[in-house]
């Protein structure tokens, strides 16, 4: 399923965040979004889920196949969010409720969504931890998420925002909270369920070297427009956009990367600063 976002203005308070924004997000790809802080990336994702802040206000379109979310009654936008389109926030230590058990977290989720019985959410709960390479899945299904590391935390955000098969998965800045020897093992997870599961993915991110690893087209963002959109070698080899220059320019001695990551592959590192995390995971987050 396709996620075609087009001309979306997002004004808060008189203010315009967003000024008209087109992406186009296709099955089985990874679609990055960069740019610097306050560039609007993040409102772009919140738009799609209709997360947007009190009073805002949203124009254009944001289409799900043949359906328009900017106009669906809250009702079927509620059945939309979490089901068929699904969100990774930034940091799971806030995203996870602390006081319930993750086993908990994904089977609530499943049964509000899916309608299944309390056995066959758990069922489908232990399949989804091993799915995300969460060792010893039965037992972490009744701990807490204090008990994990940061990176086996973020693995259980991405477990839930999958856990009811979604087509699209919007990812917001995933790794930025995890230490770069974790971060490629997570990068290298969503590349996978991308192309295992066919998912429409959004990878929102400031972080070039994260695009390099497993994006398949990238979009460069600047105060609330798109700037730039082309296939991941292009826009960082020869970028068209002054704004895409300076961003790769910015970086030390920096060198876009040699190839295009194939599709079902681990993210290889690249040439510089613009590569992907190098290290391998720690053994208890890989």
């Amino acid at each position: 399923m396709t996620l075609d976002i087009t001309d979306l203005k997002v004004t808060i308070g008189g203010k315009e965040i967003l000024r008209g924004v087109d992406l186009s997000l296709q099955e089985g790809r990874v679609h990055g979004l960069a740019g610097e802080s306050g560039s609007g990336k993040t409102m772009t994702g919140l738009a799609v889920l209709g997360l947007l802040p009190h009073g805002s206000r949203a124009t254009g379109s944001i289409a799900l196949g043949e359906r328009e979310l900017l106009t669906l009654p809250p009702k079927e936008l509620n059945r939309v969010r979490g089901g068929e389109v699904a969100m990774v926030f930034q940091d799971p230590a806030t995203s996870l409720h602390p006081m319930l058990t993750i086993g908990k977290q994904l089977t609530e989720h499943m049964r509000h969504h899916l309608g299944v019985d309390k056995r066959e959410a758990r069922r489908r709960a232990v399949e989804l931890l091993g799915k995300v390479r969460i060792p010893g899945a039965e037992e972490a299904y009744g701990r807490f998420p204090h008990q994990f590391s940061g990176g086996m935390r973020q693995r259980v955000a991405i477990a839930i925002a999958l856990a009811c098969s979604p087509k699209v998965l919007i990812a917001d800045e995933p790794t930025t909270a995890l230490d770069v020897t974790v971060q490629a093992g997570v990068l290298r997870l969503l590349r996978g369920l991308c192309d295992e599961l066919g998912l429409a993915v959004l990878l929102v991110t400031h972080d070039l070297g994260v695009m390099s690893a497993v994006a398949d087209e990238v979009s460069v963002m600047k105060d609330g427009l798109v700037v730039e959109t082309g296939a991941r070698g292009q826009v960082l080899r020869e970028p068209a956009h002054p704004y895409t220059r300076s961003l790769l320019d910015s970086l030390p001695d920096a060198s876009p990367p040699d190839t295009e990551p194939a599709a079902g592959s681990d993210p290889a590192p690249a040439a510089g600063p613009v590569g992907p995390p190098a290290p391998a995971p720690r053994s208890e987050d890989s």
